[in-house]
């Protein structure tokens, strides 16, 4: 499919936009462009289209947004194999059905597609605490630039062997090929969540709040700061949005467990 609506990468636009329907086309079109000397950028939900260097050579912008499917899904093994370019709200909406999770809520997760999350390597406020996409991937396939599909990993945790090629894609900007295929392993999602937000004027205040949290022993998920008025879309789960910065900070803090953990924890910052 090829389409014409503006995408410009560092003041540059493509001559061509692509966005193939599957992974085969797309290796062809990868394998044609390496034989024709084309420049490509490769893209999914444009969160991320200012990181990297600036291209030397941009002809082809090609999309992932149409490598959505769900290769395999099996959640008493915890584990997912999906297309990259799936977005990674409709990942996390599949998934809570079954009460799991990937723990991985960048901003924008709406339209921030797997692939783009992982090349990447975005920010993830449950990172600390659960750990990154790094941590998770169990296996991959991604696209060399001669257009050659290259497998990685596995889709069972304990059947994973060899070198763990696939990680060397997180924060690799599709430099050593573009990730088409992604398997995961997954964790259970607590069923109790509690999700703090507070905004400050000044930073004395915020500052007092943050070591009050870090002294009350709560262990929480997220502990994060927001600086700057505007809105801030960060998925978190059981779909709480948070938006709408009207003050100068915001100091967000979720725990998660049993409902009287969470709730004995709450306490304790009233």
């Amino acid at each position: 499919m090829i389409i014409n609506e503006p995408l410009i990468v560092d003041g540059i636009k493509p001559d061509t936009i692509k966005i193939p329907e599957n992974i085969q086309e797309c290796s062809s079109i990868i394998e044609d462009s390496n034989i024709n000397k084309t420049g490509i950028v490769v893209f999914g939900g444009k969160t991320r289209l200012n990181f990297g260097n600036i291209p030397t050579k941009f002809n082809l912008a090609l999309g992932t947004t149409k490598l959505n499917t769900i290769i395999d899904y099996e959640p008493r093994d915890l584990t997912i194999v999906v297309e990259s370019g799936i977005t990674i709200k409709s990942l996390n909406d599949i998934l809570i059905k079954d009460g799991l999770s990937s723990w991985c809520y960048p901003p924008n997760s709406e339209i921030a597609t797997l692939g783009g999350t992982l090349a990447s390597n975005t920010f993830d406020p449950f990172r600390s605490q659960f750990g990154g996409l790094r941590e998770n991937i169990i296996g991959a396939k991604f696209i060399r630039g001669d257009g050659k599909i290259i497998k990685s990993g596995g889709k069972v945790v304990k059947n994973v062997q060899g070198f763990d090629l696939h990680r060397i894609h997180v924060g690799a900007l599709g430099t050593l090929g573009i990730i088409s295929e992604v398997s995961l392993k997954l964790a259970p999602l607590p069923k109790n969540f509690c999700t703090i937000s507070c905004e400050f004027e000044n930073f004395i205040s915020l500052k007092q709040a943050y070591e009050k949290i870090l002294t009350a022993n709560i262990s929480p998920d997220i502990l994060s700061i927001h600086v700057g008025k505007g809105s801030e879309f960060l998925h978190y789960p059981h779909n709480y949005l948070i938006k709408n910065l009207q003050k100068k900070y915001r100091l967000i803090c979720v725990i998660s467990g049993t409902k009287l953990s969470v709730e004995k924890r709450k306490d304790k910052l009233n």
